[in-house]
């Protein structure tokens, strides 16, 4: 490609630098017109901005902004006609051209800007023909793979045998996309990943680079989305001084793409099937019918572990649609099902990693509390994991942490981890509240809640209630009337702030059976 100085060279155009010598080597894949304040949108990098410098303001701070803009962009440089509309260049933009990079040239008034479109196109007229082939020939490795019945990995290959770059895929949590495609050799910094995939604009942008320390070139980032959903990065890099194809890129996004969409649709299908058969097997054995764990997972290794989670999910479950794809990203195959808020999760784990999975819960799932059993061999009863990770997830809600391991969970104390132990303490203290405030519409057992948790204070209650001081004496002597206990009894505080904690409990972490 032409650089900044090689088109400085040619005499017959009249130009001149002017500022930003330091950015001489920059390549020139196409120069443009653009009179605009903020041309950003048009431009995808490397090209030549060419303006008469009509959208140019006079404040020295504003042309500092105008320039910044072009960088962050990857303009190549600014080329400005002489005598037409530029206001005078202050020595801040000047000095920004040098930190920047961007070379600030002058044409003469008698040059027309066309003549230095044509003689950049004429001189990358070589380089165009090539990316056209190539382009071409991109395309083709699809022909090529439905003929031959090609993997994701033959696919790749081919596309790297084509465009001349190395190619990788990786999640938003860096591991690889496609099962047969391995990670690149050099990290890549989370906060550019981010960058790229929380990127909503539409336009083709020219790729994002990342410095690699090694003689091979930097790296480059695009995102891949499938439904406009991103689900990957793409990551190249080309060999040697070889210039990155912004088109060839986009490409292989596209085609990676396509194949991204097939291997969702694949783990949507698994998902459904390991649903339903979780589903099934939870309420057989709540039917006294006795199933083992690797049940789920047919040719399962015997030496396999399993673990068994409940989620109590928030009211909106974030993360609970993906939660399969991310689990898959991180090794755990699995089951998953749901039924209302709560979500149950049988995974087979790979040596050591419960942790590894509390995090990918805790991390993917925001909002929701979560209960982990023991890890188990293969042949353990599928309702005895159950019943632990709802003893954790019970202890989870009443310490208020968002998870628990079955293995690190105390039983609150003086309350039952049973469910039956749980309804019969509330149920007994707090029933006839129950029954008054669905009777008479009133909110006897929240007002309750709400008086213990700020310790009695009238003041503290009404306030939190938004009620006045004597209608809050009106409720807890009724409150105090229904439940036969006096709230200035220390006996009987004790008896309904329990009643409140395990109903607290059971409405969070729901009953033993899922189908509850």
């Amino acid at each position: 490609m032409m650089t900044v100085g090689q088109l400085l060279e040619h005499a017959e155009l009249s130009c001149s630098l002017v500022a930003g010598a330091t950015g001489v080597d920059n390549q020139i894949r196409w120069a443009h017109l653009s009179e605009l304040e903020d041309p950003t949108l048009w431009f995808r990098g490397k090209e030549l901005l060419m303006t008469t410098g009509m959208a140019l303001p006079e404040d020295a701070a504003l042309q500092v902004a105008y320039l910044r803009r072009l960088s962050r962009i990857g303009v190549s440089g600014v080329a400005i006609g002489i005598g037409m509309h530029a206001p005078p260049l202050t020595p801040e933009l000047l000095e920004a051209s040098d930190d920047l990079k961007i070379p600030i040239i002058e044409v003469s008034g008698g040059v027309p800007f066309i003549a230095i479109s044509e003689t950049v196109a004429l001189a990358n007229q070589d380089a165009l023909h090539r990316r056209l082939t190539t382009h071409l020939r991109t395309y083709q490795v699809l022909g090529e793979a439905s003929q031959q019945s090609m993997s994701t990995g033959e696919i790749i290959g081919r596309l790297e045998q084509v465009t001349g770059f190395r190619i990788w895929s990786v999640t938003r949590s860096g591991a690889s996309l496609f099962d047969d495609i391995g990670t690149p050799p050099f990290p890549i910094p989370q906060a550019v990943v981010d960058d790229v995939l929380d990127d909503t604009s539409p336009a083709l942008r020219y790729p994002k680079e990342i410095p690699v320390l090694e003689v091979d070139g930097p790296a480059y980032v695009l995102p891949i989305r499938v439904q406009r959903q991103p689900v990957g990065v793409l990551i190249t890099r080309t060999g040697g001084r070889q210039e990155p194809d912004l088109l060839s890129m986009h490409h292989i996004v596209t085609i990676l793409s396509h194949l991204a969409g097939d291997l969702l649709k694949q783990r949507e299908q698994a998902r459904r099937e390991g649903s339903e058969r979780l589903a099934r097997m939870l309420h057989e054995s709540e039917q006294q019918r006795n199933h083992a764990l690797h049940e789920l997972f047919p040719g399962s290794d015997p030496q396999a572990q399993f673990c068994f989670a409940v989620v109590a999910l928030n009211e909106v479950p974030h993360g609970w649609n993906d939660i399969h794809n991310y689990l898959l990203e991180h090794n755990f195959e699995h089951c998953v099902t749901r039924r209302g808020e709560r979500g149950a999760i049988l995974v087979r784990l790979p040596t050591g990693t419960i942790d590894t999975l509390g995090r990918v819960l805790t991390d993917n799932l925001p909002g929701s509390t979560i209960g982990v059993s023991s890890a188990a061999a293969g042949d353990t009863d599928l309702l005895v994991c159950q019943r632990q990770a709802r003893w954790a997830l019970r202890s989870a809600v009443a310490t208020k942490l968002p998870l628990q391991l079955y293995v690190d969970a105390p039983a609150p104390q003086w309350l039952p981890m049973e469910s039956s132990g749980l309804e019969l303490i509330s149920d007994k203290v707090l029933g006839p509240l129950f029954t008054y405030d669905a009777s008479r519409g009133t909110d006897l057992v929240r007002t309750l809640m709400i008086f213990l948790e700020e310790n009695r204070s009238w003041k503290a209650t009404a306030e939190r209630l938004f009620i006045h001081r004597q209608t809050l004496i009106g409720r807890v002597a009724r409150i105090e009337s229904l439940t036969g206990r006096s709230l200035s009894s220390t006996a009987d505080v004790c008896d309904l702030w329990l009643a409140i904690r395990a109903h607290n409990i059971l409405e969070r972490s729901g009953t033993v059976s899922l189908d509850d």
